[in-house]
């Protein structure tokens, strides 16, 4: 069960959820979609908010944008997305932009968690009664399996 506050029809997502220029942001419209999806299943009332811009102090930002909130009555979850080609080397995230693999200035979990805690810090939601917790969702990007020795000599593999 699903309260949608955003309440997007689901058919026009593509020209709802879009870049500056116009151009859909498919990550976040593939989530939209399979969140409601999932929601609609659960036995659970969840309440759903996309987008959401709070005036709320975030490190050096005074404004927070959080891609999807869900609060049910076993807590509240904080979703980042990230759509598209994603890397991660040497600990760093990376997108594809217009053919040139750029760097994020946070990683995606970090941005999630500051999230979290500008919630409970700034009194939306109390995380001494609430469990407050985040996540983070690349609906495009897939790991790639590698078999590397350990320092101890046994195989690692990743996976898919």
């Amino acid at each position: 069960m699903i309260i949608d506050y955003t309440n997007r029809d689901l058919s026009r997502l593509e020209h709802l959820i879009t870049k500056n220029d116009g151009t859909p942001l498919q990550g976040e419209i593939d989530m939209y979609r399979r969140i409601v999806h999932d929601c609609e299943k659960s036995s659970i009332m969840w309440h759903f908010w996309h987008d959401i811009r709070l005036h709320i102090t975030s490190g050096r930002a005074g404004e927070i944008q959080i891609d999807f909130l869900l609060i049910c009555e076993l807590g509240a979850i904080v979703i980042e997305v990230k759509g598209g080609a994603i890397q991660i080397e040497a600990g760093h995230y990376f997108y594809q932009n217009k053919g040139t693999l750029t760097q994020m200035d946070r990683s995606p979990f970090k941005q999630a968690e500051d999230y979290q805690w500008a919630i409970i810090n700034n009194k939306v939601l109390n995380g001494e009664e609430v469990f407050i917790d985040h996540l983070c969702a690349f609906p495009h990007a897939s790991l790639v399996t590698h078999k590397q020795q350990s320092r101890s000599g046994s195989i690692l593999q990743n996976v898919e």
